[in-house]
């Protein structure tokens, strides 16, 4: 089972508080679940892809350069199957 985490489960931006705290819950849910099904053989990641190119983004660090940051689509096909 592969979770989509963030920094922002760490790190705390401003105005992102939902969101970080959600992504920190699943963080956390991850490791639990690793845990408690360590038997069944299925195994839990939580991953932290890092900075994506995204509206979302840009609005919590409008001074960041978007050339350092990934392609969400890009992002995707480099996730281990």
């Amino acid at each position: 089972m592969l979770n989509v985490s963030s920094d922002a489960a760490v790190t705390p931006y401003g105005r992102w508080g939902a969101y970080g705290a959600s992504k920190a819950a699943l963080h956390h849910l991850t490791r639990i679940w690793e845990q408690e099904l360590a038997s069944s053989g299925v195994r839990f990641i939580s991953l932290d892809p890092g900075d994506m190119d995204t509206a979302m983004h840009a609005a919590a660090v409008p001074d960041a350069d978007t050339s350092s940051l990934k392609r969400p689509e890009v992002a995707a096909r480099e996730l281990p199957m």
